[in-house]
């Protein structure tokens, strides 16, 4: 995956960079109105030495968004599912099913962000190409 970000700030060989966020629903945000904000804020690797100001070229490898995707938007419903039938099989009511499955979703989310700190290092996308740079402007 490579996308256009803005450098907003740098510190010891990571820039602060701003990307457009990209959305599900074809860039037309207007008609739905859900968008908060279509810009997010990235820490990336700046081995190529990017400043303030310059229009940068990041990449990240489809793999790692794909399996950090899945890790945070799938897992937890898996987890709701098999607690849900657990509770189920368990309790044999709506109520106790319910109950497991928010419970192994929210540890699922608890383990979520302990796998975080110690990968997050993994998934730091890299500043492959500066695009202009400010002195250009």
């Amino acid at each position: 995956m490579i996308v256009t970000g803005t450098v907003k700030k740098t510190n010891k060989g990571i820039a602060e960079t701003e990307i457009a966020r990209s959305t599900a629903c074809g860039d037309s945000c207007a008609s739905c109105g859900l968008c908060p904000g279509m810009n997010m804020k990235v820490n990336a690797d700046n081995a190529i030495g990017a400043r303030e100001g310059d229009t940068v070229l990041l990449s990240m490898s489809d793999k790692k968004v794909l399996g950090a995707a899945f890790l945070v938007y799938v897992i937890p419903v898996i987890m709701l599912i098999i607690g849900y039938i657990a509770g189920n099989a368990l309790f044999k009511t709506e109520s106790g099913a319910i109950g497991i499955g928010f419970a192994l979703m929210v540890l699922s989310f608890a383990a979520i962000a302990v796998i975080d700190r110690k990968v997050r290092r993994h998934y730091v996308p890299k500043i492959i190409k500066i695009v202009t740079s400010r002195s250009d402007a």
